[in-house]
């Protein structure tokens, strides 16, 4: 597809599922975003991918039963900013969209989920 200025635009997730606040690693190298892939009660986790779009991984649990940072009702998971490191994000997390409920999420990736 083709963008207005006459350069190239490249849609990096597919399907049904909600998806926003993409944003790059400082290396260029990944993209974490939020996305309702794969929840059956429509709350919101954090994904990672790779810069082109492939190795699609999911970073959190917030919606799934069993996980340690799973809170049992539907969480909503909102912007996350990277650490100049490449290695920490951090981010908001809210329980009640209507009470306006939520958490300051810091998030310690090891090497084994981003491939250094």
């Amino acid at each position: 597809m083709d963008s207005l200025d006459g350069g190239q635009v490249r849609c990096l997730t597919r399907g049904k599922s909600y998806n926003e606040h993409a944003s790059f690693s400082p290396d260029g190298r990944h993209i974490v975003w939020m996305s309702s892939q794969d929840n059956r009660n429509n709350g919101t986790d954090w994904w990672l991918m790779d810069a082109d779009g492939s190795h699609q991984r999911r970073l959190t649990h917030f919606n799934l039963p069993g996980y340690p940072e799973g809170s049992g009702t539907p969480a909503f998971a909102g912007l996350v900013h990277w650490a100049p490191n490449g290695v920490q994000l951090l981010g908001g997390v809210q329980y009640s969209l209507l009470k306006q409920e939520g958490r300051i999420i810091l998030m310690s990736l090891d090497d084994s989920v981003i491939g250094k």
